[in-house]
């Protein structure tokens, strides 16, 4: 289960080195929007000497190349591929063929390497309108495809939306997320990155909006903001005694063979303790 995912610039060896040794679940070294032109070579480099350390491949190491229609993409990934990676974040995914086209890219990748074929995973950045109405087929493009990444600032650029309308204005947009990842069979989505450095209430908000809504992590953009996102991501301590309560109940129940779950008089349905199990599994998963 990974909850917090921490961008750094990859032309930023210092900041780099340290995530690789902190609490963030995920590191994503930036190739795009943090990088300007002139260091695009520079970053690359810095990049791909983390991925080719195979001692990184625990760290859920991934790195966000430059979008598809850039003169930089291709270089991106014949750099960067390597035994350390875990996966590349694409932005700007409009359409199913560019998860084909950047599958298609690391399976070449792969052999150039000498590493299994599909061991790359992918996460789309769903961020402009064309990737929003096309989701459900970004989804299901590639076997690779771990989860989707929602890019609030990007769409709302895109569509003209008000930034400080992201949140609230755009909770369809999110809510589609959640239902085409499941529909899919893939994680759960990561919310947009949040500005709020310094105002952690404000953060915690955000999290707990989208965790509402069947969102898995976070993308963040700032050390301080991982502790928070790791906690809220996880479900509180009364829901984790209710689902407890609630196996033990089924437990009991089946022992005496029994066919219907009472809880506090109340009769639990399948679909209820399946919540509580999954409820758990997240739990241990985090430990």
């Amino acid at each position: 289960m990974l909850r917090s995912w921490l961008f750094l610039p990859a032309d930023n060896e210092r900041f780099a080195a340290r995530a690789l040794t902190g609490d963030a679940d995920a590191v994503i070294l930036d190739l795009e929007d943090a990088v300007a032109d002139r260091s695009k070579a520079a970053a690359r480099a810095g990049a791909a000497r983390h991925t080719g350390d195979a001692g990184n491949a625990a760290r859920h190491l991934y790195v966000r190349i430059n979008a598809l229609d850039t003169p930089h993409a291709l270089a991106d990934v014949t750099a960067v591929v390597g035994p350390g990676l875990e996966g590349i974040v694409l932005p700007m995914a409009g359409r199913a063929a560019d998860v084909e086209i950047l599958d298609w890219l690391l399976t070449q990748a792969e052999h150039a390497g000498g590493l299994p074929v599909g061991r790359t995973a992918v996460v789309p950045l769903v961020e402009c309108a064309a990737g929003v109405v096309r989701m459900g087929e970004i989804a299901r493009a590639s076997t690779r495809i771990r989860t989707l990444a929602y890019g609030s600032g990007d769409l709302a650029a895109d569509v003209g939306m008000p930034w400080e309308a992201t949140g609230s204005g755009d909770i369809g947009v999110r809510s589609l997320l959640a239902l085409h990842c499941r529909d899919a069979g893939i994680g759960p989505p990561l919310d947009s990155v949040s500005m709020a450095i310094d105002d952690e209430d404000a953060l915690r908000a955000e999290a707990h909006r989208s965790r509402d809504l069947g969102f898995g992590g976070k993308l963040c953009v700032h050390p301080r903001q991982v502790a928070t996102i790791n906690e809220t991501y996880l479900p509180s301590a009364a829901r984790v005694e209710w689902a407890h309560r609630i196996i033990a109940a089924t437990d009991e129940a089946e022992a005496r063979g029994a066919g219907a779950v009472r809880l506090d008089g109340q009769l639990m349905d399948i679909a209820t303790i399946e919540s509580a199990r999954r409820i758990l599994d997240l739990v241990a998963a985090a430990r």
